[in-house]
């Protein structure tokens, strides 16, 4: 518990004169402040200056550097602008500021001034039965000194327009806006503070969430000029979370946090001065890009925003990012030769509790008959077997990153294309049950990396075979 006055815990430092914003009826006597104009505060979280230098030495700038998205629609839809502005609670109101996007209705973003949670009930929610969030009064905007509702007349037709049903944002902005104060304040985060959706363990799941959030921050620091408070990971589902470590070197701007562990360290009423959610992996642009219902809309526009050459676009700085956590960079004198080979093995797993192993699907039966087959065509190769579940997660980006070819059957996996360099290719293995699933190929080009589809395998969606002399074949007229 952090209370008001001099403090000392595992993970703070605090000194604070009380001054809040809103108070009488919402605050008790256990409060915290950090960082803000209307309190004198002297704060410090723990191993901040040192997480703050890292980000500005090492990482930093994320920020568009040089060339980027050269048409109106890729510069808008692929830099998350969100130019379809909501103001649920009145135009002249920002107590809760949404924005979607002209091109796709599941995408968006809100914003609140003045929220307050209940920790525990919001993860058990989030956790087991997301969708009874709406009547939970787990979430709740918070009052003035005057204690009126600050939105007695919602207006959501704009969000309902925008943003469709199901919306994870969506759910939890009119949650807030509807629900009734459920008790005082017993903690106060100052400044503003993410509230991001993310997968347990599937990879390509987790990197969309994570890319979402870097863009949600980039959007903030590049209007304000300033980092979050606090950032807090809500459950997509209820498995152990895998790669936390790996997450807390990518976002060194503030603490991150899961909404379990923050319900844990804060058992009462939580308030916070700002609150960002940010879009989840389903509604980031990589994925709409590639979903059915685009087709007709912005599949094509998705294909003409190639990122090859174009060192300023989002999903570039995302990448820098991801490689600063494992130390890496590109070489720029790379050739395109083949040295190195990397064969991505899908090992059976649980991607959530209520998987079953015995319907895995995509195994590539003859792996070993494959990988001998590339050593012995590729003799001054080094050809690798990369089971990413038995790696950690800089491991496998190291692999990939040093890749020129990396090879692999469909799978969520494959999101590590993400990493080669511009000289190396993803040799993507394309069942016939997904040949019209176009999630690599997109991520290659958005993210402007050399791709090949190679489709000559045989089997069906459970077990497959690879014509091992054709992909050589084919692997030499690519390198030659």
């Amino acid at each position: 518990r952090i209370i008001r006055g001099d403090t000392n815990n595992s993970n703070y430092t605090t000194k604070s004169t009380w001054n809040p914003k809103y108070h009488v009826t919402h605050h008790s006597e256990n409060v915290v402040y950090t960082n803000n104009s209307n309190y004198t505060t002297k704060y410090k979280h723990k191993n901040s200056l040192q997480r703050h230098e890292t980000f500005s030495s090492h990482l930093f700038p994320f920020v568009d550097e040089g060339s980027s998205w050269k048409t109106p629609f890729c510069d808008e839809f692929m830099s998350n602008k969100f130019s379809v502005e909501m103001k649920p609670c009145g135009s002249s109101s920002h107590r809760v500021m949404c924005y979607g996007s002209p091109f796709d209705d599941k995408m968006g973003t809100c914003m609140f001034d003045g929220l307050a949670v209940d920790p525990k009930t919001l993860y058990q929610i989030m956790r087991d039965d997301r969708e009874s969030v709406q009547t939970s009064n787990a979430i709740w905007l918070l009052r003035d000194v005057s204690s009126v509702n600050p939105c007695p007349d919602p207006v959501f037709d704009l969000m309902e327009k925008h943003m469709v049903k199901g919306n994870g944002v969506k759910q939890l902005a009119k949650t807030s806006i509807l629900s009734v104060p459920q008790g005082k304040c017993q903690t106060w985060i100052n400044g503003t503070s993410f509230f991001f959706n993310c997968y347990d363990n599937h990879i390509y799941f987790k990197f969309l969430s994570w890319y979402s959030l870097h863009n949600g921050i980039l959007n903030f620091e590049s209007s304000s000029g300033k980092l979050p408070s606090l950032i807090i990971r809500i459950p997509e589902t209820k498995d152990e979370f895998s790669h936390a470590d790996y997450e807390h070197d990518l976002f060194p701007e503030a603490k991150v946090m899961s909404l379990h562990d923050f319900s844990e360290m804060y058992d009462g009423v939580t308030c916070f001065e700002h609150v960002i959610l940010t879009p989840s992996a389903y509604s980031t642009n990589a994925f709409r890009c590639k979903m059915a219902d685009a087709v007709g809309r912005i599949h094509q526009k998705c294909y003409n925003c190639n990122g090859r050459g174009l060192p300023g676009t989002r999903f570039m700085t995302f990448r820098r990012r991801a490689l600063a956590v494992c130390s890496l960079e590109d070489d720029p004198n790379r050739k395109k030769e083949i040295h190195n080979i990397v064969v991505q093995v899908r090992k059976a797993y649980l991607r959530h509790s209520t998987d079953n192993l015995r319907q895995f699907h995509r195994v590539l039966a003859n792996s070993d008959e494959l990988i001998n087959g590339l050593k012995t065509a590729f003799p001054n190769a080094n050809v690798l077997k990369m089971v990413a579940e038995d790696m950690t997660l800089c491991d496998q980006i190291k692999m990939v990153h040093n890749a020129d070819v990396f090879m692999g059957v469909h799978g969520a996996g494959l999101v590590h294309l993400w990493w080669l360099q511009d000289t190396a290719i993803l040799f993507e293995l394309v069942p016939f049950s997904q040949m019209s699933n176009p999630t690599f190929k997109m991520l290659s080009t958005l993210t402007g990396r050399r791709y090949f589809d190679y489709s000559g395998l045989q089997g069906g969606e459970m077990r497959v075979t690879a014509n091992t002399p054709d992909i050589i074949k084919e692997l030499r007229k690519l390198f030659s």
